[in-house]
């Protein structure tokens, strides 16, 4: 929704293999989140560029994304019953298990345990 809102350049094709390079790297470890200085060396692009390429092509800031991606595997691994609240905020690298609360009932409107047993807000 929020490309819409704002303009938008062209973008060329290897620009955009950089910033789906980018992507990769934010999902292949959610347990830490993405260093822009470390992304943007591995992309070759600049901090600034590749922000902005990213937020063009998916909408949100990089660390938005890392953020409601990381959610969305919390709700997975709580919806199996693989792990408990704690293993699961673990696991994803909070080290603090009420921020992982308070994060996760940001996105989802419950909290994590009530999540897992199936209950909704």
């Amino acid at each position: 929704m929020k490309r819409q809102t704002s303009q938008h350049s062209t973008i060329n094709k290897a620009d955009i293999d950089k910033i789906f390079l980018v992507r990769q790297l934010i999902v292949s470890d959610l347990s830490s989140p993405p260093s822009l200085k470390n992304l943007s060396t591995v992309c070759g692009l600049s901090v600034t560029k590749m922000a902005g390429l990213f937020s063009q092509i998916f909408g949100d800031t990089i660390y938005n994304y890392y953020q409601t991606i990381r959610m969305e595997k919390a709700a997975s691994l709580l919806k199996m019953g693989a792990h408990s609240v704690s293993e699961t905020g673990y696991q994803l690298g909070f080290v603090n298990l009420s921020h992982f609360t308070r994060v996760f009932e940001k996105h989802y409107g419950v909290k994590p345990k009530k999540y897992s047993f199936g209950e909704s807000a």
